[in-house]
């Protein structure tokens, strides 16, 4: 599948579930695992950079933490 499409499915899928996914239930990873990653993917970035040293990845993840306010 092409960039194009990619992208255009990611926005169909949000269009079509826009109400779920502005709940204040979807979380950051979930987020992250439906749209974000997917998107890199398709753009070239490499996600698994187990090859690399850790100074040469495209992606450094950073785990959320529950706001307790």
């Amino acid at each position: 599948m092409k960039v194009p499409e990619i992208i255009e499915k990611k926005v169909e899928d949000f269009a079509q579930n826009e109400k779920a996914l502005l709940d204040k239930n979807f979380g950051e990873t979930e987020a992250r695992n439906r749209f974000i990653d997917p998107l890199f993917k398709a753009l070239g970035w490499e996600l698994e950079q187990t090859h690399l040293p850790r100074r040469l990845w495209d992606v450094h993840r950073e785990y959320s933490q529950r706001d307790n306010s």
